[in-house]
């Protein structure tokens, strides 16, 4: 595959933070990719970050939605060296695919994962193939994702979104444990950090 990327290579980056879509200052002109350094830790083989900037994204206190999803597209494009939107995301997505989103609502509308983006992003599966109904955005709990602009939707048709938590639960057997974590402030399972079984339920 091209530059010797793959599904689990994107997948793991992503998910460590090594590929940023930023919203900040400059214009398309600064378009750049960096590959990441030999310093970062053993378990992160070498990894390219995109940073996309545009100062003008702006309208009305909220980004403007297609600045967002050019930013996006210019991104991708440099990810994966493809020409088109459709043969971007095709490189890590297939129509068999159901794709999990999982964002971070707990901030409100001003301090959360952005609805834009977020937007920006099911365009792109959907370019790829994947299916309405296989797209999944999540977090814990339904209230926070309303307050953060994600409107629910646990339907048989059009993009799905829902807390976890009432729906699904957690998997007791598999967790993540820290020591450093403050005991009181968890519920019933003391430092475990439980694992949501929801996107099992697909």
């Amino acid at each position: 595959m091209d530059n010797q990327l793959s599904r689990r290579h994107f997948l793991k980056h992503t998910a460590l933070g090594a590929v940023g879509f930023g919203l900040g200052i400059g214009d398309f002109g600064s378009l750049r990719w960096a590959i990441g350094s030999d310093r970062q830790s053993s378990i992160i083989e070498k990894s390219r970050v995109i940073a996309v900037k545009d100062s003008g994204i702006m309208r009305n206190r909220k980004p403007a939605q297609e600045a967002v999803q050019q930013m996006m597209n210019e991104g991708m494009f440099t990810l994966t060296g493809k020409k088109t939107v459709a043969d971007a995301w095709r490189m890590f997505f297939t129509p068999d695919d159901v794709v999990g989103i999982k964002v971070n609502p707990i901030g409100g509308a001003k301090l959360s994962t952005r609805p834009e983006v977020v937007n920006a992003i099911i365009t792109g599966l959907k370019a790829a193939g994947v299916k309405d109904n296989n797209i999944i955005l999540w977090d814990r709990f339904s209230y926070h994702l309303i307050t953060a602009g994600f409107p629910l939707n646990q339907g048989s048709s059009g993009v799905r979104c829902y807390g976890t938590e009432p729906t699904a639960g957690y998997d007791k057997k598999i967790y993540y444990e820290s020591l450093d974590d403050d005991y009181s402030l968890r519920e019933d399972d003391g430092t475990h950090s439980l694992f949501s079984t929801g996107l099992r339920q697909v």
